[in-house]
């Protein structure tokens, strides 16, 4: 199992990010990054989004790729 390490960067305002199909919501105010670590797998595609701060449709694909 692979393990995968997201940093999130807030910019210019407060962002979360959401990847439903682990179960890992984080958040992180403006100004500040958030890193934080978990397990991918099986391989496939996985959604992952800003859940309830951000005022457009940011998501996104997570892709875990078979060794």
């Amino acid at each position: 199992m692979d393990v995968i390490t997201i940093s999130l960067t807030a910019v210019d305002q407060k962002y979360n990010i959401f990847f439903p199909d682990f179960g890992v919501y984080r958040e992180a105010a403006k100004g500040e990054t958030t890193k934080f670590q978990f397990q991918a797998y099986p391989f496939g595609q996985y959604k992952f989004y800003c859940k309830d701060i951000c005022q457009s449709d940011t998501a996104g694909t997570l892709i875990v790729n078979k060794k």
